[in-house]
């Protein structure tokens, strides 16, 4: 009962500033019968009837402005976990001399990655950006099979990949790796539109 109130609280104190106002109202009016008589006469207010219409209507539209803000609250919730359920997982990692792409999870499609290395950082197969139109999960993409940093250890390895799900939705996430091959995957974010260009697969 009193979680309920608490999330009612509003919609009761305003109940009670009414009732609070209508006592007042009588108390002032209390000295001239003649006037409260005439103050309340079905003809200013309506009858009972109405009144309970009234109070009902209220009731009512509170409560379904109520339950339509949970159900959309309760859908916004629905569609943000569905599209973690769908949204692909990738992993750029180096096995060996090896640097390897790999979709871990769900298939990613409109697939854009871009070297943002270093200039002295050579990714053999990416010399600038590729194109692709779908990585199947479980299939590993290979950017260099004979990877070597350079003799400056300060250099840094960054692949931007852009893709999208197979609703359509838009991400992009970046890779990062310094000389020590350990590759830092960075925040995903959803971007409004991608760069692919099936021209260029």
């Amino acid at each position: 009962m009193k979680s309920f109130f608490m999330k009612n609280k509003y919609f009761f104190y305003g109940v009670c500033n009414v009732i609070v106002g209508f006592l007042l109202c009588l108390f002032l009016l209390k000295g001239n019968p003649h006037n409260i008589s005439r103050w309340i006469h079905y003809a200013v207010w309506g009858n009972v009837a109405d009144w309970c219409m009234t109070v009902i209507t209220g009731f009512t539209a509170f409560y379904l402005v109520k339950t339509f803000r949970e159900q959309r609250k309760t859908t916004e919730i629905e569609q943000s976990r569905f599209l973690q359920e769908i949204k692909p997982s990738l992993k750029v990692a180096f096995k060996n001399k090896e640097l390897v792409l790999l979709v871990e999870k769900n298939g990613a499609y409109n697939v854009v990655i871009i070297n943002k290395s270093d200039k002295d950082v050579e990714i053999k197969d990416l010399s600038n950006e590729a194109h692709f139109e779908n990585i199947q999960t479980g299939v590993p993409l290979f950017l260099d099979r004979n990877f070597q940093f350079p003799a400056n250890t300060e250099s840094a390895l960054g692949i931007e990949i852009y893709y999208s799900d197979r609703l359509g939705n838009n991400y992009k996430q970046t890779f990062i790796a310094l000389h020590n091959k350990h590759v830092i995957s960075m925040e995903l974010v959803h971007v409004k539109e991608s760069p692919f260009d099936p021209r260029k697969i």
